[in-house]
């Protein structure tokens, strides 16, 4: 997320204007005794130049704005997966509790089950005692009572399994665990649900964000198509009394330098 922010100030930072400056300081010495001047021959000199240059892009295709907005949807993607990695850690949490209290309930489902399969075996034993059941019905209460044995060793690992998942990510073990209320919207129907959980979800959220994303990096992409205006002050500035009496183009460049067409001035 940091970084995106980086990302977006770093594209404000191309609207606004560039500003350079160059500047040296230096000896210089000419000796040159057919070129120039005994008064300027062979004399060492301090030379000086500064420049300064600004430079504003007045049109761009809006490339500079696209890259901004593009920078925006990445940001609220970039938090949109953040928001979405907390809610699938919360989530876990949620399912292992619920995952708890569900086995312990089925736990205590199955507590009952023994129990009231061996009292009905413990009755079936005295009719069969008494003569009044056959030794099959015996057989078949013991049957049913070892299958109800079984599936309470079941549930019993099952929520050993649960237990242990619950300390794996909430931190500590399951003490007493409250009950979960059935949340409002449910009662408000399937669909309902549906749209809620469809509406306010991280993940798809963050997609939609890619896609606009992809829609401003697009139109960014078609700035090229237009014209490149920029307001450069060493192409546009004309000074009409810049001049000299040198047809020569040497000559010309020392005099608009120095004001003077002999080398030698700095």
């Amino acid at each position: 997320r940091r970084a995106r922010n980086y990302e977006l100030d770093q594209a404000t930072g191309r609207l606004l204007p560039q500003l350079s400056m160059n500047s040296s300081l230096q000896a210089q010495q000419i000796n040159r005794p057919l070129g120039v001047g005994t008064e300027f021959n062979d004399i060492l000199r301090s030379r000086r130049e500064v420049s300064v240059r600004v430079r504003q892009v007045v049109f761009d295709g809006w490339d500079r704005a696209n890259q901004i907005y593009r920078s925006e949807a990445r940001i609220d993607g970039a938090a949109l997966r953040v928001l979405a990695a907390s809610e699938a850690v919360g989530l876990d949490a949620v399912e292992t509790y619920i995952d708890v209290l569900r086995h312990r309930r089925l736990f205590s489902l199955a507590d009952a089950n023994i129990k009231r399969h061996k009292e009905i075996l413990s009755l079936v034993n005295v009719r069969y005692k008494g003569g009044n059941s056959p030794i099959s019905d015996l057989d078949q209460t013991s049957e049913r009572l070892a299958g109800a044995q079984a599936v309470h060793a079941e549930i019993r690992t099952a929520l050993q399994t649960a237990e242990a998942r619950y300390s794996e990510v909430v931190g500590m073990r399951p003490g007493k665990l409250r009950s979960i209320p059935i949340p409002r919207h449910a009662t408000k129907g399937l669909r309902n649900a549906i749209n809620t959980g469809l509406a306010h979800n991280s993940i798809l959220l963050a997609l939609r964000s890619d896609i606009v994303e992809a829609e401003y990096e697009r139109n960014q992409a078609k700035s090229d198509y237009f014209p490149q205006v920029r307001e450069h002050a060493d192409k546009l500035c004309v000074i009409n009394s810049c001049h000299t009496d040198s047809h020569a183009h040497g000559s010309a460049l020392v005099a608009m330098n120095t004001g003077k067409t002999l080398i030698g001035r700095p």
